[in-house]
Order: structure tokens, then C-alpha cells, then sequence
């Protein structure tokens, strides 16, 4: 049988908005297995995976994503209009589960020496150039606050409003991470100059 995309996607979106509204268990165990393998792809090629994940940890991480993904939804009124929307806030929360394990791995106050994934790409950088870099944002942004930031405005490229969502015990709204990414800015050009 030849399901209509539109369709399915409509129901996806309908069940993402009972899972995270309604608190449906169910409809949160359909979602968590409909999307299981596309936060599997987005831990596997992400850029600290090999920092933070061990040998068969894979599946820990996915439970840890959508219990993020629920426990967020929660504190915060989540509406999404499409099935990218559902993928984008998912994707936040993968990004903030291996930002959490990759802090949980280093010791209080100390950047990690960022490893290229794809270190074979010409112009990547080596370890080497990364740890440089975070040697110099750790001296232009002492604040572990100030760095986690940095690393999910930058590196992790999410916007202020998937910031606020992903981890609101740290930034209470999108004006707070809008002005701390405008000192840091400052903050880091002046250092250029």
C-alpha cells in the first residue's frame, strides 16, 4: 500500500504534539521508535562522539535524548507545524546530551582538546589547531557558563531559541543568550583587533 507523504507526515507531527502536550507514554514510545534511527545517524557522526561514547553506550544515549526531549517539553510549551520542527527540537537535544557527556568526562574547568571527525577534509583542522582555539577561548571566557555558550552557539551552530529550550536551568530566555552572544562577540573581537 502507497501511504500518502503528507499524511504521514501530519500524524508524526499529531503524535509529537500528544507526547510532549498530553504526556501520552504511548504516543512518546511511537515517536522514540519512529525517530530511534535518525538520532542513532545524528550520535554517530557527531563531532564528540568519540570522546564521550563507549562501545554499545548507542542506545543509552537515544533514552537519554527523548527523556531530555520530554522532560523539556514539560518545563516549556513546545509547538512545532512540521516534521522538520520536530527534527530540529530533537536535534537540540541530542546536541545537549553529548555536550552534558562531554563535560561529565573532563574535569571541573577544563576545555576539551576538540577532535576533528573529519580530519581527512582538506582545510579541517587537527587536534592540535583545536586545542589552541579552546586554549584561547578559555582565556577570553574564563565562565564554564561563558563556554558552554560559546560551544552551542558555535560549534554546535543552535540558535538562542533552541538554546532556551535545550537547557532552560541555565538561560531563562532568548533575551538572556541574545546579550551574552553579543558580549561574547565583543568579547572576542576585541581580542582579534
Amino acid at each position: 500500500m502507497i501511504t500518502n507523504p503528507i499524511s504521514t507526515d501530519q500524524y508524526y507531527i499529531a503524535l509529537f504534539r500528544r507526547a510532549v502536550l498530553q504526556r501520552d507514554q504511548q504516543a512518546r514510545e511511537a515517536v522514540q521508535q519512529h525517530f530511534t534511527g535518525t538520532v542513532r545517524g545524528w550520535l554517530h557522526c557527531h563531532p564528540v562522539r568519540e570522546m564521550v561514547c563507549s562501545p554499545g553506550s548507542e542506545e543509552q544515549y537515544v533514552a537519554q535524548v527523548f527523556a531530555r526531549c520530554w522532560q523539556a517539553a514539560g518545563d516549556r510549551q513546545v509547538e512545532v507545524q512540521t516534521v522538520a520542527g520536530v527534527l530540529r527540537y530533537i536535534r537540540v537535544h541530542v546536541n545537549v546530551i553529548m555536550l552534558d557527556a562531554l563535560r561529565a568526562s573532563t574535569q571541573p574547568g577544563e576545555m576539551p582538546e576538540q577532535r576533528a571527525s573529519s580530519a581527512e577534509e582538506p582545510g579541517a583542522a587537527g587536534p592540535h589547531e583545536h586545542g589552541e582555539l579552546w586554549d584561547m577561548l578559555r582565556t577570553l571566557l574564563p565562565d564554564p557558563r561563558e563556554q558552554r555558550l560559546a560551544y552551542l552557539l558555535f560549534h554546535c551552530g543552535l540558535g538562542p531559541s533552541e538554546i532556551v529550550r535545550a537547557c532552560p536551568e541555565d538561560w531563562s530566555s532568548e533575551q538572556e543568550v541574545h546579550r551574552l552572544r553579543h558580549i561574547l562577540l565583543e568579547r572576542l573581537l576585541h581580542a582579534v583587533k
